[in-house]
């Protein structure tokens, strides 16, 4: 990534907080990548749902590479697009 080899060790992850719910909660989502960050994971996958902006924000602010995956209106699960984000310096990339 921008000149520079990077393993990427990252996880799937839906967008609920577990026994918190679906609705978006800072402190929860931080905390959730801490452990992550803890565990050695650099990568966020998110899954069939495009994530909360504020999500987006925590990952770029905490060093994670973020994968969005959404599925495009009318086609099947099987022909999803994915984009690749990710953030050097505060310039989001495609």
């Amino acid at each position: 990534m921008n000149g520079r080899r990077v393993e990427v060790n990252g996880v799937c992850n839906h967008h609920d907080l577990g026994a918190l719910g679906a609705a978006f909660n800072t402190r929860a989502a931080a905390r959730q990548l801490e452990i992550l960050k803890e565990m050695g994971c650099n990568a966020i996958r998110t899954s069939h749902n495009p994530p909360a902006p504020e999500l987006v924000d925590l990952c770029d602010k905490m060093g994670f590479l973020i994968q969005v995956e959404f599925l495009i209106p009318g086609e099947s699960a099987k022909k999803r697009t994915t984009i690749m984000f990710y953030s050097m310096h505060g310039t989001w990339k495609t």
